[in-house]
């Protein structure tokens, strides 16, 4: 392992005074970012030969629980670490709970409206039975109150047709018992009506 001192952040000083880095296998690079107040470390692997490696970079913390490497956060192309990537990092999570805040209120609001449009549904549901209800009561009283008059005219017309036939029948048989009083006798002997007089 061979470390080295590397002046500058171009690519092209990125070498060193015997040329070790044309011979080594992994070259991992170690620099420092001032921004904000703080210096903070940052991490890149520059070469990892014939290994799968990654091309981010990333921030070196040192702490009491010893080496860890967390992910910069890049806003509008520049890199932030430390306290402004904790800042930015903040500031996206209240976003995210703001967001998510209006997305349930949102869907409270349409679970309400569904609610209430359903409930209306109902309504109108239940008044468009009552109406139909109505309307057939009053097709069966109307149809009963036909039927009732038609009832009373046949009745009528029963008792009406009953009377005559029991008048006529009378009538018969009182004609029957007196002939004297429906004929007479003309003066020659012979009888006749009193239709004919």
């Amino acid at each position: 392992m061979i470390t080295a001192l590397v002046d500058g952040d171009d690519p092209g000083s990125e070498a060193t005074e015997l040329q070790v880095s044309t011979i080594a296998d992994n070259w991992i690079q170690l620099s420092y970012l001032v921004c904000g107040g703080e210096r903070n470390r940052a991490l890149t692997i520059v070469k990892c030969r014939g290994t799968r490696h990654s091309n981010q970079v990333r921030e070196l913390m040192l702490s009491d629980q010893g080496v860890a490497l967390a992910d910069v956060y890049s806003s509008g192309g520049e890199v932030l670490m430390g306290t402004l990537r904790w800042e930015k990092e903040v500031e996206e999570k209240s976003r995210a709970l703001l967001r998510q805040d209006e997305s349930a209120q949102k869907r409270r609001e349409l679970q309400f409206a569904e609610a209430d449009a359903s409930a209306r549904i109902a309504a109108l549901q239940l008044d468009l039975e009552r109406q139909r209800a109505a309307l057939a009561l009053y097709a069966r009283d109307d149809a009963a109150r036909h039927l009732s008059s038609g009832e009373r005219q046949t009745e009528v017309r029963r008792l009406r047709g009953a009377n005559g036939n029991d008048t006529a029948t009378s009538v018969a048989r009182r004609r029957k018992a007196s002939p004297a009083a429906s004929t007479r006798r003309n003066g020659n002997g012979q009888e006749r009506s009193r239709r004919g007089e």
